[in-house]
């Protein structure tokens, strides 16, 4: 198993850098190897796809919470011990382990409600708010338990929001510092740890203050160690071994191809599952006849968007050619255009409305003709009727909403004219390409107008997710396909928690080797000064110093 890991990531992408440096100096990256053993708790776990990658990484999860009880089924059936239990996490775990007696406590806290603190123009109301937030909640349990290390998980957007006097993640640093650890934070791409997806989210790394080593989070290639082009793990690497056509609920069914033949990352997801059998290969809802359409027309790796334009968007008038007219087509591209112009969209009273054309504001010849300079070359005769003609027809075709509005200085009520969904007024359909890693999975990515499979006409399957999310394919979600939607989506995906749970143990390795030796302060000042270290006595001092140097040089 080790050794796939080892050749899926090496082969696919340029994951923790530094982690990588040290095993080739230490021979400490191979688990085994490991001679230390740490202990660790998954706060606000959810399906526990943290937890399974530490637990990969050997560290033994020992409690797992959540408020929900949903999620107690999929997590102990998924993990090595049935450690799930629910806790209001806002009140604490007081009690529940002595201070000191777990190593890691680890989570991703959801931070629901950040706009009421920024709105809030109280700040000792807004101070107060943001202590009752969950990522503070982890905090008082660092606090109770103790730990040598703590590592939260979140959005990316944490790292910039504001409140009131402040950035949100400083405010963290803060509480952290209150209760004497120390806080950094780094935005990671889990598509950087060999995961099939470009996901980023924020994680923030706190050490005890005891120990007096800054706390620093991996990098990505920092020192430009790879000289050639490197690969990420794309779609097609992670899905194409499975069956093309989904099954229904409860069913399961066979891999497409031999493992002998499957990519190393496919190989990696069926190491745990030897017979072969497929679950969760179900979509959340079947298209309609009218999402079909869209479908099956829709190009590998486009965005149906008419409202934007760029390589990756197709518009309506390039996705329905064949049912558009040429005026059609170029009254359609010019309302796109000039839809968020503040010349041409109408006024409500209150504000512009994004998007709604009077019939005055389409360019007309002295015949009254649509005249807009032709975008695209004409493939058809141009009818080239009235404005008021060509949106008449699209409004009967379905291509066009309205909306009434009252000028304001004449008093009349008009129609102006917008794009309306099925004309791709707003990002839908997403279809993947087999080529490039995945746009972020969330809870919403298995709906029909969503995240679409790159060479089928249906969205993903809920195992089609959990490759992308690396999930193993012995990681089995429950019947719900609401609630299977939203463990995958939420979760941490478990290879690249593996990553930075190995990253931890080495941390752990070093801190505990560092805290009580003399060689801390001397290794501090040769590396500030650019010397060799002194020759350690151990094979583990060697890496604490390997570590120690890359955490000086990068702080």
């Amino acid at each position: 198993m080790e050794n796939l890991l080892q050749k899926c990531r090496l082969e696919s992408v340029p994951f923790s850098v530094w982690i990588l440096k040290a095993a080739l100096r230490t021979n400490l990256y191979r688990s085994e190897n490991m001679d230390k053993y740490y202990t660790a708790i998954d706060l606000f776990c959810g399906a526990g796809g943290f937890s399974r990658g530490f637990e990969t990484a050997g560290i033994e999860v020992v409690a797992a919470y959540d408020w929900e009880e949903k999620f107690k089924e999929t997590f102990n059936r998924n993990h090595k011990h049935p450690v799930f239990a629910t806790a209001d996490l806002s009140e604490g775990i007081s009690g529940k382990f002595p201070p000191g007696s777990i190593d890691i406590v680890f989570g991703s806290p959801p931070c629901q409600g950040f706009s009421d603190a920024r709105g809030n123009r109280d700040p000792k109301n807004a101070d107060q708010f943001l202590r009752n937030t969950l990522p503070f909640a982890f905090v008082n349990v660092v606090n109770q338990v103790r730990p040598k290390v703590a590592l939260i998980e979140n959005v990316a957007g944490m790292a910039t929001y504001r409140v009131k006097d402040g950035l949100f993640i400083d405010k963290l640093r803060e509480r952290f510092a209150e209760i004497g650890y120390a806080m950094t934070y780094q935005v990671l791409n889990s598509a950087q740890f060999g995961v099939p997806q470009e996901r980023n989210r924020v994680f923030c790394l706190a050490i005890e203050q005891d120990f007096k080593v800054a706390p620093q989070l991996i990098h990505h290639d920092i020192e430009g160690v790879f000289s050639s082009p490197t690969k990420y793990v794309t779609v097609g690497d992670a899905i194409s071994d499975l069956p093309r056509n989904p099954v229904g609920s409860g069913e399961t069914c066979k891999y497409g191809v031999p493992v002998e033949t499957a990519t190393a990352y496919q190989q990696l997801m069926r190491a745990e599952n030897p017979n072969g059998q497929i679950q969760n290969h179900l979509i959340v809802a079947k298209p309609t006849e009218a999402e079909l359409q869209i479908l099956h027309r829709l190009p590998e790796g486009k965005i149906y968007r008419s409202s934007r334009f760029g390589d990756r968007y197709v518009g309506v008038w390039e996705l329905f050619a064949d049912l558009l007219t040429e005026d059609e087509k170029q009254l359609l591209y010019f309302l796109c255009q000039k839809r968020t112009n503040t010349q041409f969209k109408e006024w409500n009273n209150t504000r512009y409305n994004e998007g709604f054309l009077r019939e005055l504001k389409f360019s007309r010849d002295a015949q009254g003709r649509f005249a807009y300079p032709e975008q695209f070359p004409a493939k058809e005769p141009n009818p080239n009727r009235s404005p008021q003609d060509i949106l008449d027809s699209l409004v009967t075709k379905g291509w066009l909403r309205t909306q009434q509005f009252r000028d304001s200085t004449s008093d009349e009520e008009f129609v102006a004219y917008d794009i309306n969904s099925t004309a791709g007024v707003r990002p839908m359909y997403m279809r993947l390409t087999r080529s490039k890693p995945a746009r972020t999975i969330m809870t919403t990515s298995f709906k029909v107008k969503e995240l679409v499979h790159p060479t089928e006409p249906r969205p993903l399957t809920l195992r089609e997710g959990c490759r992308i999310q690396s999930f193993p394919d012995d990681f089995l979600f429950p019947d719900s396909k609401k609630d299977a939607s939203t463990m995958i989506g939420n979760a941490v995906p478990p290879l690249m928690a593996t990553e930075l749970g190995k990253f931890v143990s080495l941390l752990l390795n070093f801190l505990d080797d560092a805290r009580n030796t003399e060689y801390l302060e001397v290794i501090q000042r040769q590396v500030a000064n650019n010397k060799k270290p002194p020759r350690p006595k151990s094979p583990l001092v060697e890496s604490a110093i390997t570590l120690l140097n890359f955490l000086s040089r990068n702080k």
